[in-house]
């Protein structure tokens, strides 16, 4: 019945086992049950799985770049080629992930109303996402792109070949010129993808809802920004 039901899942909840473990049981008996409902047992499943399931307490990296690392990065940043510089803008100002970053093409950047936009495609979620920039940033790139006679549908910032900037490399290339200036972000050199938990929590700082976050970074679930923001 679904009274000793609950008093199987109250028991069960007391044993001392990780919270995934207990909610695969649960997934589990459930499972049991639609078995037995299917073959005409019960007339319907006597419990509803959600009211058991136990949360999962999420997980902070806490990875955020120090005001101070990435001050030092900025002072600096002369000193890089031009490429590298606009790509770790884009790192510092619009938390992307660093394949994004190399995969943008010269039509992803437009202005709508006043507002600098930039449309990416997300290759982790497959499909794209468009969220707004400093104008700043926007006009730097146009200079660059102008430039360098970037076509509309080319790659912005290229290899050797014309084909996208390899992720790879572009991190090698800005480890070893940390290594060089002797730039440390606690307890490595430089990671690309600190710099979204970095936004991310700046965002939320300055009164962004945990939704809109999720927009901007491109995230398919709140739980996963929610990770991202080491304020929470």
């Amino acid at each position: 019945t679904a009274a000793e039901i609950d008093l199987y899942m109250r028991k069960l909840r007391e044993e001392n086992v990780e919270v995934a473990t207990f909610n695969d049981k649960v997934a589990e008996i459930h499972n049991f049950f639609r078995f037995l409902t299917e073959r005409g047992y019960y007339s319907k499943v006597p419990f509803y799985p959600e009211y058991y399931i136990k949360r999962a307490p999420l997980r902070h990296h806490y990875r955020s770049v120090p005001q101070n690392t990435a001050t030092e990065i900025l002072q600096n940043l002369k000193r890089l080629p031009e490429d590298m510089r606009l790509m770790y803008l884009h790192l510092w100002c619009l938390g992307l992930r660093i394949n994004e970053v190399c995969s943008i093409k010269r039509e992803g950047y437009y202005l709508k109303e006043g507002v600098a936009w930039l449309r990416i495609y997300q290759h982790k979620l497959k499909m794209e996402k468009v969220i707004p920039i400093p104008m700043m940033l926007y006009r730097s790139m146009m200079v660059y792109m102008e430039r360098k006679e970037i076509g509309l549908d080319a790659y912005v910032f290229q290899n050797s070949k014309g084909g996208p900037f390899f992720s790879t490399h572009y991190w090698h290339e800005m480890v070893d010129w940390c290594n060089e200036l002797g730039i440390k972000c606690k307890d490595h050199v430089f990671q690309t993808h600190d710099y979204r938990h970095s936004v991310a929590t700046a965002l939320y700082e300055h009164g962004a809802s945990i939704q809109a976050i999720r927009e901007f970074l491109g995230h398919k679930h709140e739980n996963m920004t929610r990770r991202y923001n080491d304020c929470i």
